[in-house]
């Protein structure tokens, strides 16, 4: 899996000094565009080299490369002490460049800036 950096963006803090736990955990003050890059996962699967049973015997390959490898844009999300993050998947760019248009007019995380 390789991943590309399209773009970082980050903002100051909302909190204030003594703001408790909860809040500094779900404080967001970084936030990347990701392209990921499943190629080298997706190899051996498309191949016939790894094949993915049920519990009936039952060949479920291609469910689970729809499943885990059909969003390779991500948004990702990391408070200030990196303690904690958020991760948003999407399958098209435009999916995930609505999604950034949201977070941008949101009045709380709308101050993003780019770095």
């Amino acid at each position: 899996m390789k991943e590309k950096i399209l773009a970082t963006y980050e903002r100051e803090s909302t909190l204030w000094k003594n703001a408790n736990g909860f809040y500094r955990s779900t404080d967001w003050v970084k936030m990347e565009c990701i392209l990921v890059d499943f190629t080298e996962e997706l190899k051996p699967l498309k191949s016939g080299e790894i094949v993915w049973l049920d519990s009936n015997g039952n060949d479920v390959t291609s469910k689970i490369i729809k499943e885990r490898y059909s969003k390779p844009y991500l948004i990702h999300f990391t408070t200030a002490g990196r303690m904690n993050s958020k991760s948003y998947w999407f399958e098209t760019k435009e999916q995930a460049n609505d999604f950034f248009k949201k977070i941008m007019k949101d009045k709380t995380l709308g101050n993003f800036k780019r770095v």
